[in-house]
């Protein structure tokens, strides 16, 4: 690989993870023998990561945060601070395979690659956790994916709706335009659909590599320290954000319709966790304004809408064989 990686890894209470998943990093960077920096932004850790990481990897380089503030401000620190061409996104709970890297180098030939992720599986069986997101859009303007891959690729490049966060290698420099991860949405989720969205809309492309795996184990690490009641509002509230900034016209009409019937249902059978998600989605109404202005603020032109990219990508994809993983195998973050 010609371009050099900076290695941007979000850590909080991940030691056991850190020595389990560093090595195999290492080796994966050494197999294509690029430039590389290692960026290790500890979230307020209370566990014994920084200790380690300054006694067993010293040429690591580790950002402190005096208070934890989740994943989008956390991997920002990061990418601000990385210099070289590329940046490799990467969760502290995911384990590379030796030749990850070595399919990517091609994606970045192109000059409107924004970036390229590769397909996740188990620790210890090949059940495909994450893989290309094929994008969706119902009537009501509501945004979905599942997970695909095309069966023959041959010289097809596989796009995607969005990269993973856990193991994505993007362009810099498109990144810093962009202006990284959108803090609205921390402490977690959303973020890098919303990121990889924006990308679509400036005209830059995300592509999925089959052939480049990585392993993660099914437990999730958000899950071991927030309650599912927690994640879940948060999680809501979020998708909520992410259609609010990204549909205009007719489309979000509709959609902003169907919130607020959704809302009354929701409230005459008591669901307070809907309820909840949905005051915290309102009260953040002033910086979801300044979302879409930042956004619009890099635009030199009129972006196409969220409707016709989804529409297009679609398209795109149905003329090739596709494969769309089988709910019973797909791991459900």
């Amino acid at each position: 690989m010609v371009k050099s990686i900076s290695v941007v890894i979000p850590n909080y209470n991940g030691k056991e993870l850190l020595e389990r998943n560093l090595p195999p990093l290492f080796i994966a960077l050494k197999n294509v023998q690029a430039k590389n920096e290692i960026i290790i932004v500890d979230d307020a850790s209370t566990d014994q990561s920084v200790d380690f990481l300054e006694s067993s990897y010293p040429d690591i380089i580790v950002l402190r945060q005096s208070t934890n503030r989740g994943f989008s401000p956390t991997v920002n620190r990061g990418i601000n601070y990385a210099s070289n061409d590329l940046i490799f996104l990467m969760n502290s709970d995911v384990e590379l395979t030796e030749n990850y890297f070595f399919f990517m180098e091609k994606y970045f030939e192109r000059s409107d690659t924004f970036g390229v992720t590769g397909r996740t599986i188990g620790l210890s069986d090949s059940i495909i956790q994450d893989s290309g997101k094929f994008p969706g859009q119902l009537l009501t303007g509501k945004i979905y994916h599942y997970n695909f891959y095309i069966k023959d690729p041959r010289n097809y490049w596989v796009p995607t709706l969005y990269l993973s966060g856990a193991n994505a290698l993007i362009d810099r420099e498109k990144l810093k335009c962009l202006g990284g991860f959108d803090e609205i949405f921390a402490p977690f989720y959303c973020e890098d659909t919303d990121l990889s969205i924006r990308a679509w809309r400036l005209g830059y492309r995300s592509y999925y590599e089959h052939s480049s795996i990585c392993r993660h184990p099914v437990s999730a690490t958000i899950r071991k320290f927030h309650l599912s009641s927690h994640i879940w509002i948060i999680s809501h509230r979020n998708k909520l954000i992410l259609h609010a900034i990204h549909l205009v016209g007719l489309t979000r009409i509709v959609w902003n319709f169907k919130v607020w019937i959704t809302l009354i249902g929701r409230s005459l059978v008591f669901d307070w966790n809907y309820l909840r998600a949905f005051r915290l989605y309102r009260e953040l109404k002033p910086e979801i304004v300044n979302s879409i202005k930042r956004f619009s603020a890099v635009c030199h032109n009129k972006p196409p809408s969220i409707d016709l990219i989804l529409k297009n990508l679609r398209t795109e994809i149905l003329i090739h064989q596709f494969v769309r993983v089988s709910d019973e195998m797909k791991y459900n973050s």
